[in-house]
């Protein structure tokens, strides 16, 4: 079969790099979107469990009603370990933590730490040999880590305060997503459609955070706010791991890793807009040091590099 012409292929390459940073900006906003919304619900007196498990369960539960319950992920033993770990590291583990940390300290900080995900994906795909690394690539994780002792240097100046073991224990945070981006492409059959397969992941997870959530009892006070609070992070929860199965075919996990960056950014404003947060300066100086890390990491081939690649030359 012939090849198509040169022309053909460079054209698609450029729209699929369209495509990719459409759903990257999506993406990033839904993911910023998620973590105000749940430290909103920690207002509303909502566990960091019950939050995650009902965004976890609701937008499970919203895509399997797409199809009127006719469509379910697969059951297929790779289906069930890729449903299994996802649910956990890609899901349970930072949203809920997430949940827990935004509603200790700044919901901006908790956006800026998942920001650090995309260097941390880029150090694991090196150490599995599935990437190579470059002199820049590596002063980009060297501006990283820079990035992340600004993130924390506040809290460790005023010893005493347990802010400092929030902003700590967030730093699982990335590492979680970073993770779950590598299992994502090693796991996920790449025949089984999207919605199915996040389907699957999420129900997993709120099977994973079920025992926890249910434990305690809702509080009764604000339960309409907290109702229509669940029913957006469920909407928004289907939405974002769509966007994000999507963004890993298309991308692949170093790519669209970049989701945390363009979370962190949206995370401040609507942290600023939602709760009058207003960034220190610290933080700034943080996303600064990570969006350096990340550019340098994620540095584009000339034009020319990319041109003659879709060419097949």
């Amino acid at each position: 079969m012939p090849k198509p012409p040169p022309e053909t292929r460079v054209r698609a390459a450029a729209g699929s790099d369209w495509q990719a940073l459409s759903l990257l900006l999506v993406g990033g906003l839904m993911l910023a979107i998620i973590v105000n919304l749940s430290k909103g619900g920690a207002r509303l007196g909502l566990s960091a469990a019950q939050i995650t498990f009902f965004f976890s369960l609701g937008g499970g539960t919203l895509l399997l009603g797409i199809d009127r319950f006719r469509a379910h992920p697969p059951l297929r033993g790779r289906h069930l370990r890729a449903y299994a770990a996802l649910g956990a590291v890609s899901y349970a583990v930072p949203t809920t933590l997430g949940a827990v940390v935004a509603a200790r300290v700044d919901a901006g900080f908790a956006s800026v730490l998942i920001s650090l995900s995309p260097v941390l994906t880029f150090a694991l795909a090196v150490l599995l040999g599935m990437q190579g690394m470059s002199r820049r690539q590596g002063a980009g994780l060297l501006l990283g880590l820079v990035g992340t002792w600004l993130l924390v240097l506040p809290g460790l100046t005023r010893p005493g305060e347990t802010a400092v073991v929030w902003m700590l224990l967030g730093l699982v945070i990335p590492a979680s997503l970073a993770t779950g981006n590598i299992l994502r492409t090693r796991l996920v059959p790449v025949e089984t459609p999207n919605r199915l397969m996040v389907i699957g992941v999420l129900l997993a997870a709120a099977l994973y955070l079920a025992p926890f959530a249910l434990s305690t009892p809702l509080s009764p006070a604000g339960t309409g706010a907290a109702a229509a609070l669940l029913a957006a992070g469920a909407l928004v929860t289907a939405g974002f791991n769509l966007v994000l199965f999507q963004l890993q075919k298309v991308a692949g996990p170093v790519r669209l890793s970049q989701v945390g960056y363009v979370a962190a950014a949206f995370g401040i404003l609507v942290a600023a807009v939602a709760f009058g947060e207003r960034p220190r300066p610290s933080l700034l100086a943080a996303v600064a040091f990570i969006v350096a890390g990340i550019r340098l990491v994620n540095a584009a081939r000339p034009s020319g590099a990319r041109t003659r690649e879709a060419a097949g030359e």
